[in-house]
């Protein structure tokens, strides 16, 4: 996953940083971390991985994560307000965070 600046995500960058979700038993939930917004990038592909804010997802509820990364951010003020559905245990979510 690359930044608006084409640097990679999964190193720490000046307004923000970047972590993983696994998907373990169909679920997963952002990392405790505060932030202003969040970008999403599914390593699975289009449409395996779901994610809803607030609450659980499920196969039917939340929105897929593409397999690129998103261009409108999610507006949360934590990771952990991200509940993910993944068809597939060991998905893996990218999430770039803003500050």
């Amino acid at each position: 996953m690359a930044d608006s600046k084409n640097l990679r995500t999964n190193m720490n960058c000046q307004d923000g940083g970047s972590s993983t979700v696994t998907i373990s038993s169909n679920a997963g939930q952002g990392s405790d971390i505060p932030c202003r917004y969040c970008r999403l990038q599914s390593r699975s592909g289009n449409g395996v991985i779901r994610v809803r804010i607030g609450t659980a997802c499920t196969s039917v509820t939340g929105v897929a994560v593409p397999g690129y990364p998103t261009l409108t951010p999610y507006a949360v003020t934590n990771l952990n307000q991200l509940y993910f559905y993944g068809v597939t245990d060991a998905n893996v979510v990218d999430v770039e965070h803003f500050f």
